[in-house]
């Protein structure tokens, strides 16, 4: 390799980089945008979300679709939940057809969500992102659902 080469094959990897930092830049925005707090104590995942109008900065959205503030608490959360679970979340409690949105959301491929049933029962659908999923199809270990969420049918005895 001559050093022209070798200086080409630096300027690309430094493009990479900087492509690659500009993604995350945006996640993080994205993630500070949304949520302030994210603590989970007893499983429980709860949030204080950045509502207050007065405190919003003049590149902030006034407005932000049901759809966006889902899939925010999602991320929030880095891994898939049940729409029960999300109807718990405060910033989320005036969503009146939870249900609704989330299958619109990933019927239109809106922010990247996508839905997992576990098991046969549509009752323990989870949502998350599809980036979260390998290629089978299958939840990536770091973003499994929390499994106590889930709804099943008690056996009958």
């Amino acid at each position: 390799m001559n050093k022209s080469e070798i200086i080409k094959n630096l300027i690309e990897a430094g493009n990479d980089l900087i492509a690659e930092g500009n993604k995350l830049l945006e996640e993080g925005k994205m993630l500070l945008e949304s949520a302030k707090i994210l603590s989970r104590t007893n499983n429980t995942v709860s949030f204080a979300i950045h509502s207050n109008v007065s405190e919003k900065t003049e590149d902030e959205p006034t407005g932000t679709s049901a759809s966006a503030r889902i899939a925010n608490v999602i991320r929030s959360a880095g891994r898939f939940m049940h729409r029960n679970e999300l109807q718990e979340v405060d910033a989320l409690k005036d969503i009146k057809y939870m249900s609704s949105v989330l299958s619109t959301s990933v019927k239109k491929d809106k922010h990247g969500l996508t839905n997992y049933i576990v098991g046969t029962s549509k009752n323990n659908m989870v949502y998350g992102f599809k980036e979260w999923m390998n290629s089978k199809g299958e939840i990536l270990p770091q973003y499994m659902y929390d499994e106590e969420k889930l709804r099943y049918k008690e056996k009958a005895a």
